[in-house]
């Protein structure tokens, strides 16, 4: 089976990183990647003002970060794009962002957290693997 379009959810984290690695090698020239960093929007209920700027500083980081990516696919003859997205990682890496991209393979890292965490918080690889529109793959250190 071959795979047309690759979603890889990047979030810097060391597993991201990893994931973004095996999209590379899981990846041809016929396939398409599309990097995308969702900006969970609820972080931001709890800072007193969250303006414009400090959501522009954010996106700005993560920007750059997504460019080099790009940059190191694109070396490799994968053609890749990226979004940053603002919303729910959950809803949005598990049905909107495939849905919108016509993805047939989500590539992510698995969470890092613990047990007490996920039973509160949930794991967002969790989610998505039970509840993508498209198959998951789900990389591990």
């Amino acid at each position: 089976m071959f795979y047309k379009n690759i979603l890889v959810p990047i979030d810097n984290s060391h597993q991201s990183k990893l994931a973004f690695q095996k999209a590379l090698k899981v990846a041809d020239n016929q396939t398409h990647l599309h990097l995308v960093h969702v900006i969970d929007t609820r972080i931001f209920d709890n800072v007193a003002v969250a303006d414009d700027e400090i959501i522009e500083k954010v996106s700005n980081t993560t920007r750059k970060k997504l460019e080099e990516m790009v940059t190191i696919a694109e070396k490799a003859d994968i053609p890749t794009n990226y979004s940053i997205e603002y919303g729910s990682p959950k809803l949005l890496i598990s049905k909107d962002i495939p849905q919108n991209e016509h993805s047939d393979l989500i590539i992510m890292g698995a969470t890092g957290m613990h047990e007490i965490e996920k039973l509160f918080l949930g794991s967002v690889a969790e989610y998505v693997a039970q509840r993508a529109v498209c198959d998951v793959l789900i990389v591990r250190n």
